[in-house]
C-alpha cells in the first residue's frame, strides 16, 4: 500500500530543514499510511518532525462523532463545559471541569520552554504549575526558560506559568498516553498587556482574565457566552483599529473575560473551523461543536494563544 504525506506551508515558515507553524497555524496536514509505516509526523507549536509511528486521531471523524450530538449552530454557556470530554486517541474520558487523582488515568511529561527562540539568554526560572489538579505538583524552569513536569494522561490539561515581569500565563492543550514536546510557549510581559488595554480605551482589570488567539488569515472569534473586549494585532503585536479578523501571521484576544471555563468560537468566511486534538494550541474540545474549543479563564491571567484549523 502507498503511503501519502502531504505537508503544505505558508512560505513564511518554510525553511530547509523544517515547517514552522508557530503561533499562526498555516501549514495543513494529511496523512495516509499502512500500519507498518514507521513514522508518523508530529507537529506543535514549533518544528514538524518525524516521530515514532502510533495510531493517530483522525479529525474527520471526532468532526463526524460531534456534529452527530446535534447541537451545532446552538449558543453555549458554561453549564455546558463541564461535560465528559473523550481523549484524542479515543482512551478514558475525563471532566472538563473535574479532577482525578493521579493514579487514575496514569501521568504523562511534558516539556517545552516559555519564551524560547533561536537564541536564548539566562534569565530568572520561571515557575510551572499543574492548574487545577492538586495531585501534580510544580516546577521551576531552568536558565534558558526549558522544563519538565508530570500532568495527567487522557486529561484536560491546562498548565500556569509565573515568573518575574512577565503575566501569569495559562496554556491549555489534550494529553493521551504519549510523552508531549510543547515547544515555546510565548508569555506576554505586563506591560504589554497594559498597553493593549490603553489602546482600547479600558482599564485592565486584575478580577479578570485575558484570552489570546491565533489562525489563518481573515479568522475571527467569539466568546460563548460574550465576555470581555475583543481585539486584533498584527505580526509586530501593535493594535489595529477597526479590526474584524486575524491579518497574516496576527493574532487575536479578549481583554477583561469572565473568570472561569469559557467556549471561543471560531469563524472563517470560505470554510468550517474544526478542532484539532493533536494540536497543542488548540484549547480543549467542546463535546458538542467542533467549531468550538474550551478554555479556562483564571483572574490575573491571560491564556496562551489559541487555534483551530480552518479552511
Amino acid at each position: 500500500m502507498n503511503t501519502e504525506i502531504v505537508v503544505e506551508c505558508g512560505s513564511a515558515y518554510q525553511t530547509p530543514r523544517s515547517c514552522r507553524v508557530a503561533q499562526n497555524p498555516l501549514c495543513r496536514f494529511r496523512h495516509h499510511r499502512p500500519a507498518a509505516f514507521p513514522h508518523a509526523l508530529q507537529y506543535n507549536q514549533g518544528a514538524v518532525t518525524a516521530a515514532p509511528h502510533r495510531p493517530a486521531p483522525r479529525a474527520s471523524a471526532l468532526c463526524r462523532l460531534l456534529l452527530a450530538a446535534g447541537l451545532a449552530g446552538c449558543a453555549l454557556d458554561q453549564r455546558d463545559l463541564g461535560a465528559d470530554v473523550a481523549s484524542a486517541d479515543g482512551g478514558p474520558a475525563r471532566s472538563a471541569a473535574g479532577s482525578f487523582s493521579a493514579g487514575r488515568f496514569g501521568s504523562v511529561t511534558i516539556t517545552g520552554h516559555v519564551n524560547g527562540g533561536l537564541f536564548t539568554w539566562e534569565r530568572p526560572p520561571v515557575h510551572i504549575c499543574v492548574h487545577d489538579e492538586p495531585d501534580y505538583g510544580c516546577v521551576d524552569s531552568d536558565e534558558i526558560g526549558a522544563y519538565s513536569i508530570e500532568v495527567p494522561a487522557h486529561s484536560n490539561v491546562a498548565l500556569r506559568i509565573e515568573g518575574e515581569g512577565l503575566a501569569p500565563t495559562l496554556r491549555a492543550f489534550v494529553t493521551t498516553d504519549e510523552p508531549i514536546e510543547l515547544n515555546n510557549t510565548r508569555v506576554d510581559n505586563e506591560g504589554g498587556l497594559r498597553s493593549v488595554a490603553e489602546g482600547l480605551g479600558v482599564d485592565l482589570d486584575p478580577e479578570r482574565g485575558v484570552v489570546y488567539f491565533s489562525g489563518i488569515e481573515y479568522v475571527s472569534a467569539q466568546l460563548e457566552p460574550p465576555s470581555g473586549e475583543r481585539f486584533f494585532l498584527n505580526v509586530a503585536g501593535r493594535l489595529l483599529d477597526q479590526a474584524q479578523w486575524v491579518e497574516l501571521r496576527g493574532s487575536g484576544g479578549f481583554l477583561n473575560v469572565e473568570p472561569g471555563r469559557t467556549a471561543i468560537r471560531f469563524q472563517h468566511p470560505e470554510g468550517d473551523c474544526a478542532f484539532q486534538p493533536d494540536n497543542t494550541l488548540s484549547g480543549w474540545p467542546h463535546p458538542d461543536q467542533d467549531d468550538v474549543a474550551v478554555v479556562p479563564v483564571l483572574a490575573g491571567h491571560h491564556t496562551s494563544v489559541i487555534s483551530m484549523q480552518c479552511k
